[in-house]
């Protein structure tokens, strides 16, 4: 098979839109296997193994991912996150499709970020290595790790404690419920004292509490936009649940406090109607990047 990243490169648009339409030059023209490749994604849940795989994802679910960060990184434009330098942590990333979203909302906004360090959190090697690949498209100095791990395998020791700022960036893998939220907390707790920034898309079901049982694990600081939308009241068929907050993590808690905090968030009845905007007057774009 032709090398992916040197196509993409070669054709000159390198972007998440660029790298979607070289994709999907690449999958195989016979509709038969198309439609194998398809069913083989698990509606979009399955780890990725093969290039064959990770174009036909892109194919399928590249443009609703797009649309739900573009969404998020809009809302979140007057936010005070880039202001300093930062580290970038992108989880479930797949082929990291959200730090290239991210790099291209900031490319079209003319800001420059100052990202010391971008973190590449994905069990896929064949997932987390086309990422590296594209993110070295756009600024071959940017400094990439992967941690080729699920989130329950994860260790303190996967991770450099530093008093950078965080951004954390959850596309479409809160919703999966085959990690365990408490641990997954109670690791950040150890990890990440510094400022963490979270964002947050993923799909709307009006029956799955895991986005917010993962916001009250975390326990926000700061709430700056909570977004839910059902099929035909976004765009089109597709859904989105958003959140964005903020949180300094300054105590560690047991893994079973954080799962009481969870548990006692099922006894309140949360209903979120659509965007509640709730960033603070003092957060200026002007302070949102680095010149």
């Amino acid at each position: 098979m032709p090398n992916f990243v040197q196509i993409f490169k070669e054709r000159g648009n390198i972007s998440f839109v660029g790298m979607r339409d070289t994709a999907i030059s690449l999958l195989p023209i016979d509709r038969t296997r198309r439609n194998k490749l398809y069913d083989d994604l698990e509606r979009g849940k399955g780890i990725l193994d093969d290039d064959d795989h990770l174009n036909m994802y892109l194919h399928s679910f590249g443009k609703m991912h797009k649309a739900k960060l573009d969404m998020a990184f809009n809302s979140m434009s007057g936010a005070d996150v880039f202001g300093e330098e930062v580290e970038v942590f992108d989880w479930g990333c797949g082929q990291g499709t959200a730090t290239i979203c991210l790099l291209d909302f900031l490319k079209e906004k003319h800001l420059t970020p100052n990202i010391k360090q971008i973190y590449l959190v994905e069990p896929s090697s064949a997932a987390t290595k086309r990422a590296t690949d594209v993110i070295n498209c756009y600024n071959p100095s940017y400094s990439v790790s992967t941690i080729t791990k699920d989130f329950d395998s994860l260790e303190t020791s996967d991770f450099k404690r530093t008093n950078t700022r965080k951004v954390h960036l959850f596309s479409n893998i809160l919703d999966v419920e085959a990690f365990d939220l408490a641990k997954f907390i109670h690791l950040f707790q150890q990890v990440f004292g510094s400022d963490n920034y979270f964002i947050c898309v993923g799909p709307y079901y009006s029956n799955n509490r895991r986005v917010d049982e993962f916001v009250a694990a975390t326990a926000p600081d700061v709430m700056y936009a909570t977004l839910n939308k059902e099929r035909g009241t976004w765009q089109g068929e597709w859904t989105i649940s958003m959140r964005i907050f903020f949180k300094r993590f300054d105590r560690i808690e047991t893994i079973e406090n954080i799962r009481k905090r969870i548990e006692d968030s099922h006894k309140k009845e949360q209903f979120f109607a659509g965007f509640i905007p709730l960033i603070p007057q003092h957060f200026d774009l002007t302070l949102f990047i680095s010149s």
